[in-house]
């Protein structure tokens, strides 16, 4: 595919002496200015982002692998927590927790359902009157986005979303732009939390 971009006299100036001085192809040149601006900056996170594009390029990327890739990411932010929890409630905004038959706590096993039994203990302790809203995944996911300035900074509470990511099925697939936008926008929470800090 190729792409017809008009760039402003100063910008084009700069993209010919850029070519000519460093001895990089425009094409090369223009493919990193995309990189840099649409991956990820945390090493981790673009590794994800590139492993997706890897896939995507060579036919073999699945939204299943999507899907992983972005439970990572919200993994990865139990080490980068973010005050505001905006990334999360739209990569979970993908999932139906309205239904019934989502998110049943007795499908878990012992390991995940006592990560979940800390993040209710959690919710407990710091949420006064606290009372679960529903019972499995989609009443967790609730309580843990309404109560978010209580937990925001305890890496168990990502892990668990992270694993309700992982373990659930999205109303519609993630696809390899989806993956590289929310690991992007997962960054940028990060970037802007501990710069802001």
């Amino acid at each position: 595919m190729k792409i017809t971009i008009k760039l402003s006299e100063t910008n084009n100036a700069l993209l010919n002496r850029v070519v000519k001085e460093e001895k990089v192809d425009a094409s090369e040149f223009a493919n990193n200015a995309f990189l840099d601006k649409f991956l990820p900056v945390s090493e981790k996170l673009g590794i994800e982002a590139g492993f997706i594009l890897q896939e995507h390029e060579a036919g073999t990327l699945n939204a299943w692998l999507v899907k992983q890739s972005i439970s990572r990411g919200i993994r990865w932010l139990g080490k980068h927590p973010i005050r505001d929890c905006a990334i999360l409630k739209q990569i979970l905004g993908h999932f139906p927790f309205d239904t019934k038959d989502n998110g049943k706590i007795s499908t878990c096993n012992e390991c995940v359902q006592s990560d979940m039994d800390s993040v209710v203990a959690l919710l407990k302790e710091r949420v006064s009157g606290y009372v679960s809203a529903k019972n499995g995944y989609n009443g967790l996911v609730e309580d843990v986005l309404a109560n978010w300035e209580y937990i925001w900074n305890e890496a168990i509470v990502y892990n668990v979303l992270a694993t309700i990511v992982y373990t659930n099925e999205p109303k519609k697939d993630f696809d390899w732009y989806d993956g590289l936008k929310l690991l992007h926008l997962i960054d940028f929470a990060a970037w802007q939390q501990w710069c802001d800090a």
